[in-house]
């Protein structure tokens, strides 16, 4: 699951069948489940505020409330499929598919600009605070923009790239779970499927591993003190 900001609420999606549900962290209990008909949902994100969930699929992207489950907005793009993102002034939404960031006005869901990547797969796609930078994922590589510009300022290997399968001394790629800008915009937290999360100082533009085996992680409402569930 997904927890808000401030920790109020948690999303957790499902493929089979397409639904989200939404839980209260202080009561523990279910609030409500999205079904919406949803083709395959790509991907949730909460607003800054906390108030807002964004939900994509293949087709579409649709804005809820977050405290009742009502839908706020909704729009049809058949280019929808892919990761999507609220900007920190709630304002527009960035979305990453079939190599292209395309930035979308969150009233009217035009897009706004294009910024292309020549990288099919990129997962996932945040802006930071302050809406200057979007770091994303393109499979083995994690890329940092100008969000005003395109223009790469930073990238470097998504580590570890790829673990033992254990079958015939196979590998395979250690895709990446979560990534996400600190509250103050200096660091890049990004955790693996594989359990190791890595914290990269985007000043110095340096990285170092945090823990080895970590499930998830989590950051306090100001966002910059960083809370690690082992596995």
């Amino acid at each position: 699951g997904m927890l808000s900001p401030g920790q109020r609420f948690m999303v957790a999606s499902s493929y089979n069948p397409g639904e989200v549900k939404v839980w209260d962290t202080r009561t523990k209990k279910l609030l409500y489940t999205i079904k919406d008909n949803f083709i395959n949902p790509h991907s949730t994100c909460f607003s800054a505020d906390g108030k807002k969930l964004l939900t994509t699929d293949e087709i579409q992207f649709s804005i809820w409330n977050l405290h009742d489950g009502s839908r706020v907005k909704r729009f049809t793009d058949e280019a929808a499929g892919g990761m999507a993102s609220f900007s920190h002034n709630g304002q527009f939404l960035v979305s990453a598919s079939e190599g292209i960031i395309r930035v979308r006005d969150a009233e009217t869901g035009s897009v706004q600009k294009e910024i292309l990547t020549r990288r099919n797969n990129s997962y996932p796609v945040i802006i930071s605070p302050g809406d200057r930078y979007i770091a994303v994922c393109h499979e083995d590589t994690i890329c940092l923009r100008e969000l005003s510009t395109g223009q790469v300022t930073d990238q470097y290997p998504a580590a570890p790239r790829m673990k033992k399968t254990g079958v015939s001394g196979g590998y395979e790629l250690n895709l990446l779970k979560k990534l996400q800008f600190s509250g103050n915009g200096k660091w890049l937290i990004s955790l693996y499927y594989e359990s190791s999360l890595y914290v990269r100082d985007l000043h110095a533009k340096k990285e170092w591993l945090a823990l080895s085996k970590a499930g998830d992680f989590s950051l306090d409402e100001n966002g910059n003190r960083l809370a690690i569930k082992q596995n």
